[in-house]
């Protein structure tokens, strides 16, 4: 009884585990992004009366706001410091909606790769779209 009741508690907390990675947040994969960020490049109406829908383009539109302005300050700190950025272009030249066709453009293509931390993917992407050269 014991064992059958440990075993219910483990496949619980590998169901959950699962479930928490497909929904927006901290640690979720890139998928999870994808979802979202396509209903943001959708535009207004894509989204229009539905609150759920609204949120999940807030988010997408938010985490690439943050994306970009904290690699602005990353910019800055790490030439202090003598160090490179890690994406080239400047990000008052990278809009947010930009920044959003490149992660979908990069996820469409990688299909392969919707399983990483989508922090991950999204840098890759602008990574790749805007690299520095040579490292």
């Amino acid at each position: 009884m014991r064992h059958a009741a440990l075993c219910a508690v483990f496949i619980l907390a590998i169901a959950l585990h699962s479930e928490a990675q497909t929904a927006l947040g901290p640690g979720m994969r890139a998928e999870a992004l994808v979802k979202a960020c396509e209903l943001a490049d959708a535009g207004p109406n894509a989204s229009f009366g539905d609150s759920a829908k609204s949120f999940n383009v807030g988010y997408c539109l938010g985490y690439m706001w943050g994306v970009l302005v904290s690699h602005d300050f990353f910019v800055v700190a790490t030439t202090l410091a003598g160090g490179k950025p890690i994406f080239c272009a400047a990000t008052d030249k990278i809009s947010v909606g930009q920044a959003v066709k490149v992660f979908l453009k990069y996820a469409q293509d990688h299909p392969e790769e919707l399983h990483i931390d989508a922090s991950n993917l999204v840098v890759e992407a602008l990574m790749k779209a805007f690299s520095c050269g040579p490292r």
